[in-house]
């Protein structure tokens, strides 16, 4: 009898220790995955970017033409630039120097032409880079032009013959940042000038292509 019950109990271990064996744990580990936060970041930094304002003043000076001659034009210009995109402005531009072709009155005096302008200048950034922007323009003017008594390009106007004058100029321009605070850029184009009638025998034209050069300051630094 004892070595029956010692048997029993040999048996109930061995039963056990199989169960322990055949026994499998199944843990299971969650782990929470956070989105990334730098494209979070780029987001704003976009978006913020997309609302810049920006703003230059600066010196223009057009090679063009008048009455068919050469001819010099000297000014000014301002402007704001949203996004990057569309800047709205104006310029200011006045005749400084003829060559060739003069004007001569009938007791063959030589004589002066005197133009001066200015309007609104919009463009609108076709290519807007770190360096580089390419951007159409056009300016939208009014002014005046006159036959003076002397050649001169400054100072008071004697003017024999004057008429009013629209300027409408269509125009692409070139731009390279130079620093943060300053850029340099290229421009050409055609003015398109309606003007009132000279007093006959006389009848000057105005319209004609230009090549431009412009050194703008302002804030020019891109954004991260």
């Amino acid at each position: 009898m004892l070595g029956d019950d010692e048997d029993g109990q040999d048996a109930s271990a061995d039963s056990r220790d199989a169960r322990a064996q055949s026994t499998v744990v199944v843990t299971t580990v969650y782990r929470r995955v956070e989105a990334p936060r730098r494209a979070h970041h780029h987001h704003h930094a976009h978006h913020h970017r997309d609302h810049s304002v920006r703003s230059f003043i600066g010196w223009s000076g057009r090679a063009t033409t008048t009455n068919y001659n050469p001819s010099a034009l000297m000014g000014a210009r301002v402007g704001f630039t949203f996004a990057d995109r569309l800047t709205i402005g104006g310029a200011f531009y006045s005749l400084t120097a003829r060559y060739a072709g003069p004007i001569v009155d009938g007791n063959g005096r030589e004589l002066g032409l005197r133009m001066a302008y200015g309007g609104v200048l919009l463009a609108w950034n076709l290519y807007q880079g770190r360096v580089v922007h390419v951007a159409l323009e056009h300016l939208a003017g009014a002014g005046a032009a006159c036959i003076s008594k002397d050649k001169r390009s400054f100072g008071r106007a004697h003017c024999l013959d004057k008429v009013g004058l629209v300027s409408l100029e269509p125009g692409i321009e070139v731009g390279f940042r130079v620093t943060d605070w300053a850029r340099v850029s290229m421009a050409a184009g055609y003015r398109f000038v309606t003007r009132e009638a000279w007093r006959e025998p006389n009848d000057y034209t105005l319209t004609g292509p230009y090549l431009g050069l412009n050194v703008d300051v302002g804030r020019f630094d891109r954004r991260r």
